[in-house]
């Protein structure tokens, strides 16, 4: 592991830090689709992000219909016991990322009206402007100058396009070779995520068999698969941290200042600045966590 990957939280820690910040900054933007209005806020789509951190597992049983053999064949059961394990691991990410991405794209129909506006703005043409929430939102970050992004944002990036290859490679899922290539651009990573999504959506993501008990994978192909949907999991975090970074409204909630006030000393800024600065780098390892346990013990540090 390099020194910019070890500078990170855990996932389970971020996605909390992250989910707090969507409470506390409580924006909201209504949205209109197929002639209905709704209002979006942030506070609500962070209840996924929260119990995205606090899944520890996804149990899948294979006892759950064991056949006759499993009752008197020590293999049998023995196969069973791993096929138990081996999709449990398996299911978990997956599951986790369908989380975290539902938040993402509640994100997305927040992010419209921003593109609606940009695209006001520079004349472009209606024939020209895209139409589903997640694509305005891509490329509403191509069209933004001078973004603020997540510490390490590109390196993590680049590290996620070395396991999207592979997977491609792989199992050739439809997947346009030009999407593949690194342009630099803020939106690059979003566009693989989203067609990750669109895989599982549309049921075509491999479901891969204990390679320790036949089938025609091999550990490669598992191992592959759990990196991808970590590495999925914390970049589409990432994005909502670059868009909450570049398009919020500002904290819209009281108890956050009551939260940061014994910190105010702490810092060379107010809190607004302060916490606007902070949804950036939540993912890094700091003094500072919205989390029962560093909280805890800054509080401790500071009081005492």
């Amino acid at each position: 592991m390099c020194d910019k990957c070890k500078d990170m939280r855990s996932l389970s820690k971020h996605l909390y830090e992250l989910a707090s910040i969507c409470t506390h900054l409580n924006n909201e933007e209504k949205y209109e689709s197929n002639g209905r209005t709704r209002v979006i806020n942030t506070s609500n789509f962070s209840q996924w992000l929260k119990l995205a951190s606090q899944m520890k597992s996804v149990e899948i049983d294979a006892w759950a219909f064991p056949g006759i053999d499993a009752m008197w064949c020590r293999p049998a059961a023995e196969a069973l016991d791993a096929e138990s394990e081996h999709f449990t691991n398996y299911s978990t990410p997956l599951t986790k990322f369908i989380f975290i991405y539902n938040a993402l794209e509640e994100l997305y129909k927040m992010m419209a009206h921003q593109y609606d506006s940009v695209v006001d703005q520079l004349n472009i043409s209606k024939k020209m402007r895209m139409r589903s929430a997640s694509l305005k939102s891509s490329k509403l970050l191509e069209l933004s100058p001078d973004l603020i992004l997540p510490v390490h944002f590109e390196h993590l990036c680049k590290n996620y396009l070395i396991y999207y290859e592979e997977y491609d490679d792989l199992f050739g899922l439809e997947l346009s070779k030009a999407t593949l290539e690194y342009n630099g651009k803020a939106n690059f990573a979003i566009d693989l995520i989203r067609n990750l999504r669109n895989h599982i959506a549309h049921g075509v993501f491999p479901i891969i068999e204990d390679p320790d008990y036949g089938g025609d994978y091999t550990g490669n192909e598992k191992r592959l698969i759990m990196n991808l949907l970590g590495h999925s999991c914390r970049l589409a975090a990432l994005y909502i941290q670059l868009f909450l970074s570049n398009f919020n409204t500002g904290i819209n909630s009281g108890p956050v200042y009551a939260i940061l006030d014994f910190y105010e000393n702490e810092i060379e800024c107010d809190i607004d600045e302060f916490f606007i600065d902070y949804i950036s780098k939540l993912h890094i390892e700091g003094e500072f966590g919205f989390n029962p346990e560093e909280y805890e013990k800054l509080r401790d540090r500071i009081e005492y």
